[in-house]
C-alpha cells in the first residue's frame, strides 16, 4: 500500500539521496536540499517524493513543484500523480494562486502527471500574463528554467483554469528559428564574416525541421513542433563565449504511447534530421576546398552531429535518445559514422 504524506525533518538526507538517484548524470546537480516534501511510502520506506517552494510575486504566491521524482524500482505505478496532486492540494492550502513545475520535453510519465493535476503547458508569454513580469522573471531565474534546455513550464491557475491550446506549427518553428537567430547575435565577435555564418546556421537548423517532418510523415501519427521554453539564458552565454548550442525545437506527437511502435516512430523521425546533417556535412567537405562556405558548413553540421550521438541530458532532447531507445544496434551504427565524419571534418584521420 503506497502512502502519501508530508517529508519529516530526518526523511530529508534520505528523500535527498534518492531524488539524486532518480534524476542521474548532470541533472541531479540541479537538485538542492529541501525545507519542504511530500513523500510516498511502501512499507515504511520512501520510495518517492516531491520538493516544494514558496515563490513571493507581486499578486501573492507561487508554488513550485521543485523537483518531482520515484524511485526506478517502483515506477509505473502512479506514484508520480500522487504526489503531483498531494504537493498542489498542499500549496493550495498554503495561500498559493498559481502552481509551476518544469518538466523535460520527452518525459512523458512526469508531464502527464502534471497534466492530469490540472496543470498546462504554456510559454513565456503565457507565464507572463498569469503571474505578471515580474513573477515570470522569478519563475525564469529562481527555477533552473533558465539553464535548462529542453525544460518545459507547466502552470496551474486557481482563480483562472487554463485551458489546452491548440499548437500550430509554422508560428512554433518561426519562433524557433527566430529565437536561435537572436541568441546567435551573442557569438558575432567569434564568427567572421557573421551574416554567413548566420545564414549557414539558420539553413542547418531548417533542414532538420524540414527532414524530422518528413521523418514524422512515414509513421501513423499527429505530430506538430514546438519550441521549449527554457534554456535561452544558459545558450546565450555558451555562444558568448565562442560554443554552438542552439535552442530545443523538436516535433512532438500529439498523443504519447509506451509500445514499441511508438518507440519506432519517435526513433525514425530523430533519425531522419540526423540523415539530413549527415548528408549535407559530408557533402559540405568534400567540397570544403571550393569555397569557405562549404567548410563553414561542415564545421557547422560536425557540431549538429555530435550533440545527436550524445544520448544523455541536456543533449538528449537533439533526438539520440529517442533513436537509442527505439533501437540500439540502430543508434550504435548513427553514431560510429558520426564520429567518424567529425574526425575527418575536425583533421583528426
Amino acid at each position: 500500500m503506497i502512502t502519501i504524506r508530508m517529508m519529516a525533518d530526518d526523511e530529508v538526507k534520505p528523500a535527498l539521496k534518492l531524488a539524486r538517484k532518480a534524476f542521474a548524470g548532470i541533472e541531479c546537480l540541479f537538485i538542492s536540499k529541501p525545507k519542504t516534501g511530500i513523500v510516498a511510502l511502501i512499507d515504511n520506506q520512501i520510495v518517492g517524493g516531491v520538493f516544494v517552494k514558496q515563490i513571493s510575486i507581486q499578486n501573492g504566491s507561487l508554488g513550485y513543484l521543485d523537483t518531482v521524482f520515484v524511485d526506478p524500482a517502483c515506477q509505473g505505478q502512479g506514484i508520480g500523480r500522487q504526489l503531483v496532486a498531494a504537493a498542489s492540494d498542499y500549496l493550495l492550502q498554503q495561500g498559493c494562486q498559481v502552481l509551476s513545475g518544469i518538466v523535460k520535453d520527452d518525459n512523458v510519465g512526469s508531464w502527464q502527471s502534471f497534466l492530469d493535476s490540472g496543470y498546462k503547458r504554456v510559454s513565456l508569454k503565457e507565464a507572463a500574463h498569469h503571474l505578471g513580469m515580474d513573477g515570470m522573471l522569478k519563475q525564469y531565474f529562481v527555477t533552473p528554467l533558465f539553464a535548462c534546455n529542453g525544460m518545459e513550464l507547466y502552470l496551474n491557475v486557481k482563480t483562472a483554469p487554463l485551458d489546452a491550446k491548440k499548437v500550430h506549427s509554422l508560428p512554433q518553428i518561426i519562433a524557433y528559428l527566430s529565437l536561435n537567430a537572436v541568441l546567435m547575435l551573442a557569438a558575432y565577435f567569434n564568427h567572421q564574416p557573421f551574416n554567413l555564418f548566420l545564414c549557414v546556421y539558420l539553413l542547418l537548423l531548417a533542414g532538420g525541421v524540414l527532414f524530422g517532418w518528413l521523418g514524422s510523415c512515414l509513421t501513423k501519427r499527429e505530430w506538430y513542433f514546438r519550441l521549449n521554453s527554457g534554456g535561452a539564458v544558459l545558450v546565450a552565454f555558451i555562444n558568448f563565449v565562442g560554443g554552438l548550442y542552439p535552442m530545443i525545437g523538436s516535433w512532438y506527437p500529439k498523443q504519447y504511447e509506451n509500445t514499441p511502435a511508438f518507440r519506432k516512430a519517435m526513433g525514425i523521425t530523430a533519425l531522419c534530421e540526423w540523415c539530413f546533417y549527415l548528408a549535407i556535412t559530408l557533402l559540405a567537405f568534400l567540397m570544403a576546398n571550393q569555397a569557405s562556405i562549404f567548410k563553414l558548413t561542415a564545421s557547422l553540421g560536425s557540431v549538429f552531429l555530435l550533440y545527436r550521438i550524445i544520448a544523455v541530458y541536456p543533449f538528449e532532447s537533439y533526438g539520440g535518445k529517442r533513436v537509442y531507445q527505439w533501437h540500439k544496434a540502430v543508434f550504435l551504427l548513427m553514431a560510429g559514422l558520426s564520429l567518424g565524419l567529425i574526425l575527418m571534418v575536425n583533421g583528426l584521420l
